[in-house]
């Protein structure tokens, strides 16, 4: 059976928007410290990262 998909809260995604707005990548340090910040896991918002570059490239 396939996992099934985190659903963020809208607190938490409202702050990594924030975070992508300003900047599209993250370093190991922002990373570690956003995920502390919203209670996330580094490879999540690694991947949730990753995602949103990749569907703002879908869009052009």
């Amino acid at each position: 059976q396939p996992r099934k998909r985190p659903v963020f809260h809208p607190d938490v995604v409202a702050r990594l928007e924030q975070f992508f707005a300003k900047r599209r990548y993250i370093n190991a340090e922002q990373q570690y410290e956003l995920a502390k910040e919203i209670n996330m896991t580094e490879e999540q918002i690694k991947s949730w990262l990753h995602n949103k570059r990749t569907a703002m490239k879908r869009k052009l």
